[in-house]
């Protein structure tokens, strides 16, 4: 995580330990986090009347993100997904962070396991690569993500992190029954 900026650095840590947190009490909704240049937050949690939680969820809450709310100039949009290397297949957080005027946004995830009905994080998180930037650039002002007016900045370079053989997913958690 190295790669990231420190403020979108820091609502990744934030979106990873609330995401981890939810899902340990049993909330398994994908959820938005905005933030503008002071740092302000929103956040917003995305479901569905019907309560389906699956991939059709997640990419409404990316169409809630192109949208963009207020002055936000930096998002991480995190759901409950699987990451996938051959047969194997481990429980991920999974999430999409980005600021606007970079040309791409970063897809992160945090593999967890259950044990004795706790919630453990395995390992640290783990950067995928690059995914579509979803927040576009301020077009009234033209102002690149590192402060300066103009157009778009330099892609990130992600050279060895990017890790391909792994991909991710959107998994249905479990039915409840009552």
């Amino acid at each position: 995580m190295s790669d990231l900026r420190a403020p979108l650095r820091r609502l990744v840590i934030e979106a990873f330990e609330l995401a981890l947190e939810r899902l340990a009490s049993g909330d398994h909704r994908p959820f938005i986090f905005f933030a503008d240049e002071r740092g302000r937050k929103a956040l917003i949690d995305v479901e569905a009347a019907s309560g389906r939680i699956d991939e059709k969820l997640v990419a409404e809450a990316r169409e809630i993100v192109a949208k963009g709310i207020g002055k936000a100039k930096r998002y991480a949009l995190a759901f409950d997904g699987l990451l996938t290397s051959g047969k194997e297949k481990i429980d991920a957080v999974l999430l999409e962070a980005g600021e606007q005027g970079e040309p791409e946004a970063l897809l992160v995830a945090q593999p967890y396991g259950v044990q004795k009905k706790a919630l453990t994080t395995l390992g640290d998180p783990v950067l995928l690569g690059p995914v579509k930037q979803l927040l576009k650039a301020d077009k009234k002002h033209g102002v690149k993500s590192d402060g300066r007016k103009g157009g778009t900045s330099a892609k990130r370079t992600l050279g060895a992190t990017k890790t391909a053989a792994r991909k991710a997913s959107t998994k249905k958690p479990a039915r409840r029954t009552r």
